[in-house]
């Protein structure tokens, strides 16, 4: 399946949750997408988290989607405006309840919500914890050699992927096909999510074009308490 590539202009790097908070008020419904530089934390340096940012985004609408690695500091995560058939999970059903309580909830957040009560997904949000991959899925990988050799060295993401997305198709033929698919998928090798680091990341030498760009460019712009516009460049998918 494509993986997604990274936009070297929606690329920004937010020092607190209060920064993001800002820049959504303003973007959330002009933008279809926003990479942030997150830094971990035992990196020294200023960043908002990701528990912060989802926090944000699910006020303004948006939900957070898939996470790329950059370097031994940072990673760079994805944030999108939700779709009308976008799943809830129990953890952000949850935090939405904490988020409305404590008064941050945006007239945008909110209406994702009612749309989400009013067609029956948010009565239907999953348990992300507690999801076992499906028998039939299983049965059908472990038919073929190939598909168990690729199924058996995939990453938690990527299994839950496979299973989250089978038990949400609505009839059987339909989760017939999607198996049949994702089958197909693993004994060719590839993966819904990228299941390791990208070979185009490091160089021979162990310098990633990031950095090499970075570098090239004059490096990132200093820290301040808006949002960083743009880093010099991005991971390719």
């Amino acid at each position: 399946m494509a993986s997604v590539r990274v936009d070297p202009d929606k690329v920004f790097e937010f020092k607190d949750e209060r920064s993001f908070d800002r820049w959504l008020g303003k973007h959330w419904n002009k933008e279809t997408e926003v990479w942030i530089k997150i830094h971990k934390v035992r990196s020294g340096l200023a960043s908002i988290t990701p528990a912060e940012a989802v926090d944000v985004v699910l006020c303004w609408g948006w939900i957070d989607a898939i996470r790329k690695g950059l370097d031994d500091k940072s990673f760079l995560q994805r944030y999108t405006p939700r779709g009308k058939k976008s799943v809830w999970s129990q953890i952000n059903v949850a935090n939405v309840e904490r988020l409305t309580k404590a008064g941050r909830m945006k007239p945008p957040g909110l209406a994702a919500v009612a749309a989400a009560k009013e067609d029956g997904r948010w009565a239907k949000a999953y348990r992300v914890s507690k999801t076992k991959a499906p028998d039939d899925l299983l049965a059908a990988i472990y038919a073929e050699p190939k598909a168990v050799a690729t199924y058996e060295a995939l990453s938690a993401q990527n299994r839950f992927a496979l299973t989250f997305r089978t038990l949400s198709m609505k009839t059987a033929a339909g989760r017939a096909k999607k198996i049949a698919a994702f089958v197909e998928m693993l004994k060719t090798g590839k993966t819904i999510h990228p299941n390791a680091k990208p070979k185009h990341v490091t160089s021979s030498r162990g310098t990633s074009r990031w950095s090499k760009r970075r570098s090239a460019r004059g490096g990132l712009p200093t820290s301040t308490s808006t949002a960083r516009r743009p880093c010099p460049s991005a991971l390719d998918a």
